[in-house]
């Protein structure tokens, strides 16, 4: 794989070097819960029961009614912290690299759609989503591995803490690669070792060689690497909300090509 030399905290793609270097969504992203949630939706969540509207909706394959309910009370049970530190922090440094309009995969309960204007979300979950549209926000319900969107939809993908809820990441990198423009670029974040231990539905860890491995093979190349809020190991072991992001374009990105700052 290519080189990756350290410049102010953060990693970027160098000359290629002999490989000497071979990580669960926090659950999607979310936060407090939001002062509009009506009641009905919170009792339905924590009952595992689907409200009126909903219950006609089928659940994704794989997934069960009761599991996506209990999901979205994890979720709506997020601290203030966390909340505060994605919205001051973690959110504008990821918005400034997504350019144009931008697709949220796996938004969760929506706190990054409501944070970056021109942005759409889409997840698996029909609590979620319709708590999304509840709070007004332009969120589609998905199936597994397919995104109801044309070929080239998209100048940017945001795929922030769902890689490694994933036991089969393949199909759902090859519908992003189709519904993103041809120049157009994917965030991917994924939990240091922290973040993964925190939520039982992880599955599958990513060192940096790993996330870069899993992406190449999907046809994506690596233009730069960055932790947040900055590369510690000590924040790796202690901090939840530590990760990994890394920006791919699509195919091959040549040295001229990579960000340098």
């Amino acid at each position: 794989m290519p080189g990756v030399a350290t410049v102010a905290g953060e990693d970027y793609v160098g000359r290629p070097r002999p490989r000497d270097v071979m990580k669960r969504t926090e659950g999607a992203r979310g936060g407090a819960r939001p002062a509009s949630v009506s009641r009905e939706r919170a009792q339905c969540a924590c009952h595992n029961r689907p409200m009126d509207d909903e219950r006609e909706a089928q659940p994704a394959a794989g997934r069960s009614r009761g599991e996506y309910a209990a999901y979205f009370a994890y979720l709506m049970r997020r601290k203030r912290l966390g909340l505060l530190y994605r919205n001051v922090w973690l959110y504008p440094r990821l918005a400034r690299h997504l350019p144009g309009k931008a697709l949220d995969v796996g938004c969760g309960i929506g706190d990054f759609v409501r944070f970056r204007p021109h942005t759409m979300g889409v997840d698996v979950n029909p609590e979620a989503v319709g708590f999304c549209a509840e709070q007004g926000l332009d969120v589609r319900l998905m199936r597994p591995d397919e995104l109801p969107f044309g070929d080239g939809t998209f100048d940017s993908v945001n795929l922030d803490n769902v890689l490694e809820h994933l036991e089969h990441p393949q199909k759902l990198l090859a519908e992003i690669r189709r519904v993103l423009a041809p120049d157009g670029v994917l965030l991917v974040g994924v939990p240091g070792e922290r973040g993964f231990a925190s939520d039982p539905d992880h599955k599958r860890h990513y060192p940096q060689a790993r996330l870069v491995e899993c992406l190449r093979s999907a046809g994506f190349e690596p233009r730069r690497l960055f932790h947040q809020p900055f590369r510690s190991k000590l924040l790796d072991r202690r901090f939840r909300y530590y990760a990994l992001y890394g920006l791919f374009g699509r195919g091959a990105v040549g040295e001229d090509h990579v960000e340098q700052k």
